[in-house]
């Protein structure tokens, strides 16, 4: 007889054929002229189901951490504040132990580090020259490269390897409106296959992020320093008026020792 499918017992273990996967259920059927129940156990390939899951809660997980870092671009103060939580948050969906942002000095060919935290390296500043980071910024482009790629950008002369070699490079340009003014980047020492298509979006988004709050800081920069030197021109305004008056009064008090008529009346 058979049973009706919300019946069927689905047993709670996978089965793993290389990368599909499986799931058993029974189903017990009996016999008519027997009258015995028999047990049938069947498998049913989930692997497009389990796949399709575990994207649909990656994604949830992405949006989430760029939603975040949205809001944390409108509430830290410093670009090193922003940077801490763009680190902890991205930290979540891809491997960010050793990421950094660097901004690119024109006059003297130079990358500083306003956040760098590197599981080998430590820099604070250093010549743009011809490293992944300054080909980034020159070509204003996206660069994923494994060691392969990396050997292959140092043999035409793009590039020369500074610093330790990774695994695995990923950097994009940070912008200002149509200007590079540096890069956002991430590596990996251990795992060449850390990085992706993907990440090298998220990690555009991050960057333009990034340069929305470099912008808005250089803007309240702006401002600031032009109030500092509206009030310096007001007080200097105001002493000025001041002594003003002071030298009108010293001239009444002149004219009246002279038994003149004051010229001002102040």
């Amino acid at each position: 007889m058979q049973k009706n499918p919300a019946e069927i017992n689905e047993e709670l273990f996978l089965q793993f054929d290389l990368a599909r996967i499986f799931i058993a259920e029974e189903e017990e059927e009996e016999e008519e002229e027997e009258e015995e129940a028999s047990t049938v156990v069947s498998l049913r390939d989930i692997t497009e189901r389990r796949s399709a899951e575990q994207a649909g809660k990656r994604q949830e997980l992405i949006q989430q951490v760029l939603y975040q870092i949205s809001s944390a671009v409108h509430a830290t103060k410093s670009i090193s504040e922003l940077s801490e939580v763009i680190q902890r948050e991205l930290g979540s969906i891809i491997d960010t132990k050793n990421f950094f942002i660097a901004l690119y000095n024109k006059k003297d060919d130079t990358l500083s580090l306003p956040y760098y935290k590197d599981e080998t390296d430590h820099f604070e500043t250093f010549p743009a020259g011809k490293t992944c980071t300054a080909y980034v910024i020159r070509n204003d482009r996206a660069l994923l490269a494994d060691r392969k790629k990396i050997g292959e950008l140092v043999k035409a002369g793009e590039v020369e390897i500074v610093g330790t070699l990774s695994k695995v490079w990923l950097g994009v340009p940070l912008k200002l409106g149509k200007e590079v003014i540096g890069a956002v980047v991430i590596q990996s020492y251990t795992d060449e296959n850390a990085y992706g298509k993907k990440d090298l979006e998220i990690l555009k988004y991050i960057a333009e992020q990034l340069g929305l709050f470099i912008e808005r800081k250089r803007a309240e920069e702006d401002l600031r320093k032009r109030l500092e030197e509206l009030e310096i021109f007001y007080d200097a305004t105001i002493g000025r008026e001041g002594r003003i008056i002071e030298l009108k009064q010293d001239v009444d008090k002149l004219l009246e020792q002279l038994g003149k008529k004051k010229k001002y009346d102040v």
